[in-house]
Parts: C-alpha cells; structure tokens; sequence
C-alpha cells in the first residue's frame, strides 16, 4: 500500500525506473523461491505485478506529458 501512496508523488521518469526495479527483483524473488522456498512464491509474483504496475502508469504518465507539450506549443 505504501508503494501505491506514493505512485502520486513520483515523476514518471522515477515511476518507471522503480517499476523497472520492482519486477525485476519479482521475477528473481520468483526464481529463488522456486528453487529454495516455495512458499515464497506468491510474494514475487505480488512485487513483479506492483513494478509493472509502476512502470505502465510512468510510461503513460511519460506520454501524457509529451502530448500535452505538443499540443501546448502547437497552440503558441
């Protein structure tokens, strides 16, 4: 929950590099606990799913703000 508070707070480019972070350390947590503890791998699959998560919303935030910059300066 914390991680989603603070998904307002962030710039897109944070968004997506925290996103990027996130689901890559998913999938290794995913990979361990495969191997070593199988009990663990609903947390992996819940840290990938809340780094892509991150990284689409600062994608589309990425292009939220491109569009609105062409369009203010096509208004110019």
């Amino acid at each position: 929950m914390f991680v989603l508070l603070l998904l307002g707070k962030l710039s897109p480019r944070r968004r997506v590099v925290s996103g990027v972070t996130c689901a890559l350390a998913g999938i290794l947590w995913i990979a361990v606990s495969a191997v070593a503890a199988p009990g663990l791998l609903v947390h992996g699959v819940v840290l990938a799913a809340v780094g892509a998560i991150l990284w689409i919303s600062g994608a589309v935030a990425r292009r939220r703000a491109r569009v609105t910059t062409v369009e203010y300066a096509g208004e110019r």
